[in-house]
Parts: structure tokens; sequence; C-alpha cells
């Protein structure tokens, strides 16, 4: 081949080249959306919702094992100024509720947490945002490692003539609680096999195998309340504590 026809098909293959770069430069920007635009613009207010649902299960987990698991109270429990504090085992007799009903607790606290904080919205109206919002209805699932949210939220914001939906919002909180659960439900199947006495030996063995700190304390002459307090995982910076109460005497079957 001549010198002239090499240098014509190299200048012909650089041509074709720069001509497909410069087709996928063209192609790059008619495929860049206007998403991330729209995103900066609400961003405030979706930052504001993501950490507003966070804090509200977070607290929520918190506040429910503190009470056993639950939110409202139960009518099976011992009230004081301070706390409702259910009680799992009764003589012989076992109350502990099911993990399905404590998932259903933890789930309407962090509802009503969550209400309380998007009714807060009005901050964003001095910079110009229109936020309407729908009541929430979260999920929550207890699993061995952590606690799954599902949050169904309808939010729609505009500005000016900008306008964006949110609906759900998932996200989990690593924690032990299903495993403190199961060995409150443990202490209470044993508290039930022997209703008048207290196993210190059984109790303090459950908390050395599960890694978890374990208190039991008279209330009254009648009952004595546990606290199980997992040390190793928590929540943000915060211990969980759960705690029951099992009230003593009863006839063994």
């Amino acid at each position: 081949m001549k010198k002239g026809q090499v240098a014509y098909f190299m200048l012909v293959a650089l041509i074709i080249l720069i001509s497909f770069g410069f087709l996928y430069y063209v192609h790059d920007l008619s495929m860049t959306p206007y998403e991330p635009t729209k995103k900066t613009v609400f961003e405030p207010v979706n930052l504001y919702i993501e950490e507003c649902i966070k804090n509200a299960a977070a607290e929520s987990l918190l506040a429910n094992s503190f009470q056993g698991g639950f939110y409202n109270g139960t009518p099976k429990a011992i009230v004081n100024s301070f706390s409702n504090i259910p009680i799992f085992s009764d003589g012989n007799t076992i109350m502990v509720p099911g993990l399905e009903e404590l998932e259903q607790q933890l789930s309407l606290s962090v509802d009503n947490k969550i209400l309380r904080c998007v009714k807060e919205f009005k901050i964003f109206e001095n910079q110009g945002f229109n936020v309407n919002f729908e009541n929430p209805s979260s999920n929550s699932k207890i699993m061995p490692d952590k606690i799954l949210f599902d949050i169904n939220l309808p939010v729609t914001i505009s500005k000016g003539t900008i306008k964006k939906h949110f609906d759900r919002f998932s996200f989990y909180l690593t924690s032990r609680y299903k495993l403190v659960y199961n060995v409150a439900e443990k202490i209470s199947q044993l508290n039930s096999q022997n209703p008048t006495m207290l196993c210190l030996s059984c109790i303090i063995d459950y908390g050395n195998k599960n890694d978890l700190r374990i208190i039991a304390t008279d209330y009254d002459n009648k009952t004595i309340r546990f606290s199980i307090i997992d040390q190793k995982v928590k929540i943000g910076s915060e211990e969980l504590v759960f705690n029951f109460m099992h009230k003593l005497g009863g006839t063994v079957a």
C-alpha cells in the first residue's frame, strides 16, 4: 500500500472516531435528566422527612421497649406516674404478648411520632414551599438483627411551578430487639414453672449466653420487675432497655 493511501485511511478513521465521539457527547447531553435540579430544590424538605422518620422509629423503639413493647400500654400492667410496665407472668399464667402485637404497637408509635413531626412543615413556608401530606401508615417487621420499617407517607411538595410527590419510605434499624424479646419470654416461662421462687442462676445464665445485662428487682412484696439491657447494640447512643413484670404466687400445675 502506498504512503498516500495509508495517510488517506488514517484520516478517514480519525474522522469516524471524532464523529462517534461527537454523537456520544450529544447523546449524553440529551439523556441528562432535569431530576437532579428538582432534587436540589426539594432537598431540604426531603431531608427533613427522612430525618423525621428515622428519629420517630428510633424513639418509638426505645420508648416501647421500656414498656415491654407497648405504646399505649395494656390493662395487664403495673402503672405508675412514669411508666406502664406489662405483666408477662402472673403466678403460673404466662401473658407474654406475641411478636406481631409488638410490631403493631411499634408501627402505631411510629405513625404518631411522624405525624407530630410533619406538622412542623410550616417552617418551610417562609422558603416558598407548599407542602401537603396525608396521615402516615407504617409497617414494622422485627427481624433477628434489625427492624424493618416500611412507611407510606404521601407528601406533595411544590415551589412555584415545580412539584414533586413522595410516597413510600423504607429503611431499617440495627437492633437485637427480637433476641431481647425471646429472652424475656424464656424468663417468663421459667417463672411460671415455679411462680413463688426466682432462679437467679438461670437468669444470669441467660444474660451471659446472649451478652445481655438482666436486672431483677422487687417492685413490691408480690411483684418482681425485670429489665433486660442491650449494651452491645445501641440505638444511636442509647441502650435498649426492655422491662416487664412477674407476679409471685399461684398454684403450680
